[in-house]
Parts: structure tokens; sequence; C-alpha cells
């Protein structure tokens, strides 16, 4: 994992990012389970549900795609500009 230089040059930011990062991954976790235990009490009550969750996550999918591979070319062209300018 590629850390920002500021959290390499300072310690103490790295013992701040030490000392929270197992809260968060408790925070993270925690949710995790609340939304997979929701997944699993939709599915037994109405299994029907499940079914409309192929076509939403595939939809899902190819628009993040999109959108992360516009994003990446848009960042591109704008430091192709200010490159340019200079």
């Amino acid at each position: 994992m590629l850390l920002p230089r500021a959290s390499t040059r300072d310690p103490n930011a790295q013992a701040l990012a030490d000392e929270l990062l197992p809260m968060t991954f408790y925070d993270f976790s925690q949710c995790l389970f609340i939304v997979l235990g929701t997944f699993v009490v939709v599915g037994r009550v109405t299994p029907y549900v499940l079914l409309s969750l192929l076509p939403l996550g595939a939809a899902f999918w190819y628009l993040r795609h999109y959108f992360v591979t516009s994003s990446r070319e848009v960042k591109r062209l704008v430091r192709k500009d200010a490159a340019r300018r200079q």
C-alpha cells in the first residue's frame, strides 16, 4: 500500500494512523455484517428480491467501470493541459 508522504515523514501522523486503524476496521466489519445480515433476512423472507440483485449488481459494475475510466481520462487530460500551459 502506498502511503502519502506526510505520514512517512511525520512519526506522529503514523502513530495516529496506527491508533485509528483498529477502530476503523471494527466499524467496517460491523457495517459489513449488518448489510450481510440484511441480505440474509430479506433473502429468507422474499427470495425473489435476491434475483433483482443480479442485474443491479451488473449495472453497478458497468457504471463503476465507466466512471472510473472516465475520471482517469479527465485527470490525464487536465495534467496534459496544465503541462502544456507552462
